[in-house]
């Protein structure tokens, strides 16, 4: 049954590849060749993408191990570790100079659904994620598994979840319902409706990261100043979405600072949990 499922994966994943390639070359690239495209996007097939991969490792336990070595050592060995995240911070330099360079909803725009920033973001938090899965991993083949291995679980859910809200816009499509039930709300604050409707789990999540980023580095100052900065940069940005649309400062360069902020704290949190596991294979 599994290596049944596994080729339908397998060949989920070739055409999903194909979609995007075609997606990109007609409506990115704009290649005489290429006259036609399933959509005009890159963000439902991208998705379908990362969910393939996760699950494809989620049923071959070797594409997992595989899958889990290599992501461990792109954060902990050195000279790698340094390479990978100078590459994340030279992408994210120049996003946010194309951004500011290049005409408004162009797909150099950070603001747009289905501009470049939004596929680097994605990819970004879904590493992320997968990350924190193989520290779970880790933790739960060591000798004495931690009892509280449900914690990093739901942690990479999280980071999960933002990476396919990033890619497919789950807020925004909250933010047009959120208006149709609550229609006395609409008007300038109508842009961050979401951040009404999600409030409490906002609230949440952030109190349960800073309360699971303290425990997790309680033996490192360097891990927990970067799981820190990495939350903060979240928090900001959040308050500078919320305040972009009623706000006199010029609105293309708080959605730089906001979106920068964005892809600045998924870098360093990737830096952190880096750090958190090179402390960790030390110990043993």
């Amino acid at each position: 049954m599994k290596s049944k499922l596994e080729l339908l994966l397998k060949l989920f994943l070739i055409a999903d590849l194909i979609i995007l390639l075609l997606n990109f070359l007609n409506n990115y690239v704009d290649v005489d060749w290429v006259s036609w495209s399933p959509s005009r996007r890159l963000n439902n097939p991208m998705a379908g993408l990362l969910i393939g991969l996760f699950l494809l490792g989620w049923i071959n336990p070797q594409i997992k191990k595989r899958s889990f070595d290599y992501l461990t050592a792109l954060v902990t060995e050195i000279p790698r570790c340094y390479y990978f995240l100078g590459i994340l911070i030279f992408i994210q330099i120049f996003l946010e100079g194309m951004h500011l360079t290049s005409p408004a909803k162009s797909y150099w725009d950070l603001n747009i659904e289905k501009g470049y920033a939004t596929y680097f973001s994605t990819i970004q938090l879904f590493l992320l994620g997968l990350v924190v899965l193989t520290i779970s991993q880790q933790k739960n083949q060591a000798t004495n598994p931690v009892p509280k291995i449900y914690e990093w679980n739901l942690v990479a859910c999280l980071f999960m979840y933002l990476a396919l809200d990033e890619c497919i816009g789950i807020h925004d499509k909250v933010n047009v319902e959120a208006i149709n039930w609550l229609p006395h709300w609409e008007g300038a604050s109508s842009i961050f409706m979401w951040l009404w409707v999600f409030a409490p789990m906002i609230l949440a999540s952030i109190i349960f990261l800073i309360r699971f980023f303290f425990r997790a580095s309680k033996t490192d100052s360097k891990v927990r100043f970067a799981f820190l900065a990495g939350l903060s940069s979240w928090v900001i940005a959040l308050i500078l979405e919320a305040i972009a649309r009623s706000s006199s400062f010029p609105r293309y360069l708080l959605i730089a600072m906001e979106e920068g902020l964005e892809m600045l704290g998924a870098t360093l949190l990737l830096l952190g949990f880096g750090l958190y596991i090179k402390a960790s294979l030390a110990e043993k």
